[in-house]
């Protein structure tokens, strides 16, 4: 049986470049969301309802290979953001956040936990940041993203969001007057649920050409340092890629004579592992945490 990937979450838009976007034309097909682009860019399209469109690129003029995309409007794609456009009330929907178990929200008012003395006020209030966030797109489909940077890597995590927000959608499905219908799902799910939806209202997505560099998510912030900045660290990394692609190597003739090297897997995990985290890109542009610099 042959798989083939139709959607790509693109999480920082300095992938999307030209030649990487041919690339992923030809082995996905299919969409693709943007969460970061400049903000002038999100607002302008938010006011005109445009941020789902079709981007068709210099090297497919003629659209067959346009790309159905989805921009998220607002600063960030942490929960606190992309919920709808308070993130002071987002923020307590993100239960990773519950005092006792992670980071507390900024704005000061913490999670809670949903049971039933609380679920029909606190299944509202998401819900009308859903509504709001609503009127930003252009179909009744509604994609709220759930997760961040380096996160679902504990069981609790998974366990906190996954069993609150089922009592929130649930109740929200409940009150037919709400007009919702709330769910888990994949990105395969909401666009096919956007096709439907564009389909019922026999209308299409506009089109749109051109490329999203540089990014600033506020003020003349411009992160276009991931090509030019920390030249030594960017060397340190292709040194440890170099030395991790050999070692690879020689555990793969081991295994195949039979032997097990487990014990120095372990270590050589533990360093892959290092050298993703290294080249997360808040760390090449050097606004990561103090913490993330040490590796």
């Amino acid at each position: 049986m042959t798989t083939y990937c139709r959607v790509h979450y693109s999480v920082k838009k300095q992938l999307a470049k030209n030649k990487q976007l041919e690339f992923m034309w030809r082995q996905l097909w299919g969409e693709r969301k943007v969460p970061v682009v400049h903000y002038s860019v999100k607002k302008q399209l938010a006011k005109n309802k445009q941020l789902e469109f079709m981007w068709r690129q210099l090297w497919g003029a003629h659209g067959k290979q346009d790309m159905r995309t989805h921009l998220f409007p607002f600063y960030s794609y942490d929960i606190p953001h992309t919920c709808g456009p308070d993130p002071k009330i987002c923020c307590q929907f993100d239960f990773t956040r519950l005092p006792g178990i992670g980071p507390g929200c900024p704005w000061g008012v913490p999670p809670v936990r949903i049971n039933n003395n609380n679920v029909e006020q606190r299944a509202f209030t998401l819900y009308d940041q859903y509504r709001k966030k609503s009127q930003l797109y252009k179909t009744n489909v509604l994609l709220v993203p759930l997760g961040d940077d380096f996160r679902y890597d504990k069981a609790n995590e998974w366990n906190e969001q996954y069993l609150n927000y089922k009592k929130l959608f649930e109740e929200m499905n409940k009150h037919t007057e709400w007009n919702i219908h709330a769910r888990f799902g994949t990105l395969a799910d909401y666009f096919t649920e956007l096709d439907r939806s564009l389909r019922a209202e026999s209308d299409g997505l506009p089109v749109l050409s051109g490329d999203f560099f540089t990014y600033a998510d506020r003020d003349d912030h411009y992160w276009s340092g991931y090509f030019t900045s920390r030249p030594f660290y960017k060397q340190m990394d292709r040194v440890l890629q170099h030395q991790l692609r050999a070692a690879e190597i020689a555990f793969t003739l081991k295994a195949m004579k039979g032997e097990n090297p487990s014990n120095e897997v372990h270590y050589f995990l533990s360093l892959f592992r290092m050298l993703l985290i290294a080249r997360q890109n808040n760390y090449m542009y050097g606004i990561s945490w103090y913490e993330c610099k040490l590796l």
